[in-house]
Order: structure tokens, then C-alpha cells, then sequence
């Protein structure tokens, strides 16, 4: 119950904004990192994938009507992925976790110990990880600003 509470703000409305953006996943085992913005809101996204070739992905940062509410949404739209991911992190900014889900293929959910909610602004991959990973949703909570 408490999860239908803390999604009830970013059910789609016609005021909700969403920006999408397509960005690709780089191979070869170095670092690489793709952000975006919207507002004070900002979604980044690290990882160090192998195998395969570059794949397009695609990240949403949304925001709810009142602005209360973010959201970031990394995924490889609705097709497997063939990289095999070593580690990711996906940090936020400008808003607090409260909710996150990771999938691999198939719309798998990953088990809990393999990935972890680092404070309140990290969801990261752990040594338990079974590198494959195809979609992270992050709901978030605007940090409140004193006038």
C-alpha cells in the first residue's frame, strides 16, 4: 500500500511533463556516463558494459504537475540487451529516492542483492550483480527549498 502512496503523484496527468532522450551505450570496458536535466532535477547515469556493439538507449526524466515528484527511466526500449554490464550507478539530484526498481531482459526483476540504494540519491549495481541489465526506474522526492 505504501508503494500505490508513493506512486499516486507521478500517475500520468495532463500536466505532468516527461523529456526523453535517446543515447548510446558504449562497450569496451571504460567508464562512460550519460545526464539529463530538467529543472533543479538531474538524472545521471554511469556504467562500464562489455561484448557486443554500441547499443541505443533511451533515458525520461519526468516531473509531476506540482513539481513535488521526479522520475528517471533508463532502458534499452523494449529490446534485450547483448552487453554484459560490469557496474552501474545512477545518481540523482535535485530529489530524494524513494522508490526504485532494476529489470534485466525479459522484464526480469533483479534480485535485491544485486543492486542497492547508496543514501538518498544512489541506485548502484553490488558485488552480487549478475550483469545484465536492461531498465532502472528511480521515483523521487523534490528536496523541499527554504525561502
Amino acid at each position: 500500500m505504501r508503494l500505490i502512496a508513493c506512486l499516486l503523484p507521478f500517475l500520468a496527468s495532463a500536466n505532468d511533463v516527461h523529456e526523453e532522450e535517446e543515447f548510446i551505450v558504449y562497450p569496451g570496458g571504460e567508464e562512460h556516463s550519460f545526464s539529463k536535466s530538467m529543472g533543479e532535477f538531474k538524472c545521471t547515469y554511469t556504467y562500464i558494459t562489455q561484448g557486443g556493439t554500441n547499443e541505443a538507449w533511451n533515458m525520461v526524466v519526468g516531473r509531476n504537475a506540482d513539481g513535488t515528484g521526479y522520475s528517471c527511466t533508463v532502458s534499452r526500449d523494449n529490446q534485450m540487451t547483448y552487453l554484459y554490464t560490469e557496474t552501474f550507478t545512477l545518481k540523482i539530484e535535485g530529489a530524494s529516492i524513494e522508490h526504485f526498481v532494476v529489470y534485466g531482459n525479459e522484464e526480469r526483476r533483479l534480485l535485491t542483492p544485486e543492486t542497492k540504494q547508496r543514501g538518498k540519491s544512489i541506485v548502484e549495481s553490488t558485488d552480487d550483480f549478475g550483469h545484465e541489465v536492461a531498465k532502472i526506474s528511480v521515483i523521487g522526492r523534490a528536496k523541499k527549498t527554504d525561502l
